[in-house]
């Protein structure tokens, strides 16, 4: 069961449908339009554990703090994937602010890519982020509540945990996620805008 998909509900309620493709026909327009830009918004270290073959990773929080540059560098066509779709409605809507008018979305994010079976290439293990924010509000609830015996006032780090999962359904927003995001981990020392975008032909052709 896939945390982003179950705690961030209202994701599909709010994206426009005409923007949503199944993997299915994500494959298709990629394969009858190869200049398309497939743009991946996780974080690095997830996207070096897997990613779809010709996508170029443009991290969330680097699109958001330069959409109009991103948009300047990979022009035409774009479609956006994260892990699961909370993403990368967020990074449809900054591309689209930025001036992307044929813009679409994979629904269901690497999740469905895999589910549907699609080629995916794998590197280095990194747990996808809603896996790891999964073991992170898991373990503060279960120190809480086990601390709790012995200091009853701990109980209510599980009540901030539930608290700041039902804000994160209610804002279709993840402060944990991004939180995480900026772990070492799941960054790469060699990351940069300048390596990921100036050589997206080459990564498309990939």
């Amino acid at each position: 069961m896939n945390f982003e998909r179950e705690i961030m509900t209202g994701l599909h309620h709010k994206a426009d449908p005409a923007l949503l493709l199944d993997p299915q026909a994500l494959a298709a327009l990629m394969e009858r339009r190869p200049e398309a830009t497939l743009l991946d918004v996780r974080s690095p270290g997830e996207f070096a554990g897997s990613h779809i073959p010709g996508s170029v990773n443009v991290p969330l929080e680097v699109l958001k703090a330069d959409p109009g540059e991103v948009v300047r560098r990979v022009g035409g066509e774009v479609a956006v994937l994260c892990q699961s779709g909370v993403r990368s409605q967020e990074a449809a809507e900054l591309l689209k602010g930025a001036g992307v008018e044929d813009l679409r979305m994979l629904q269901g994010g690497i999740n469905a890519w895999r589910g549907a079976g699609l080629q995916l290439k794998a590197g280095k293990g990194h747990w996808a982020m809603d896996r790891q924010i999964r073991l992170v509000a898991g373990g503060l609830v279960l120190a809480s509540l086990s601390s709790s015996a012995v200091f009853p006032a701990a109980a209510w780090g599980a009540v901030a945990v539930g608290a700041g999962l039902f804000l994160s359904a209610v804002t279709n927003t993840c402060a944990m996620g991004r939180l995480l995001g900026r772990l070492p981990y799941n960054r790469r020392d060699s990351y940069s805008l300048d390596r990921a975008l100036g050589g997206t032909q080459e990564m498309m052709a990939a």
